[in-house]
């Protein structure tokens, strides 16, 4: 990866509206590896505005009081993980739910395969690529703008 201007490899997003909170989607991203959170901004940074988190029952709280139009969330944490946080938001911010996006480094319980299979979130293998990751932002964008036209 280059450090100069965008990451190499790195794709952009698609110029569309797809009734995000700003011109640019707000994506939270939420892993308990500082140096991987980094990472997961950096790629992101370019094209979206980025937050970051450093635990689930961190970016809970913030979720109370903040919209993201993506929520990038490692599977495996401590005290709460992304299948526990995917819980907790489809019963009370199911939309919050249906923007969450799963990174995942693999050796899963039978629950978290279970989780991977039924949750419909985007899965984000470690190690991953630059376009890997901006491929399932743009994935959780188009359900976004959808179901907005659909309501809408």
């Amino acid at each position: 990866m280059s450090m100069e201007g965008r990451l190499e490899g790195a794709g952009a997003l698609k110029p569309r509206t797809y009734g995000m909170t700003s011109s640019r989607p707000r994506v939270l991203v939420i892993d308990d590896d500082a140096r991987l959170r980094d990472v997961l901004g950096l790629v992101l940074a370019d094209d979206c505005d980025v937050s970051t988190s450093g635990s689930a029952a961190d970016a809970l709280a913030r979720l109370r009081t903040e919209r993201f139009d993506a929520i990038v969330c490692d599977l495996s944490m401590p005290r709460m993980g992304g299948a526990e946080l995917h819980a907790i938001l489809s019963d009370a911010d199911p939309d919050a739910a249906a923007r969450m996006i799963i990174v995942t480094g693999g050796a899963f319980s039978p629950r978290s395969e279970q989780f991977l299979a039924e949750s419909g979130c985007p899965k984000v293998p470690k190690p991953f690529t630059p376009p890997e990751l901006m491929e399932a932002v743009e994935v959780i964008l188009e359900r976004r703008g959808r179901a907005l036209r659909r309501a809408g």
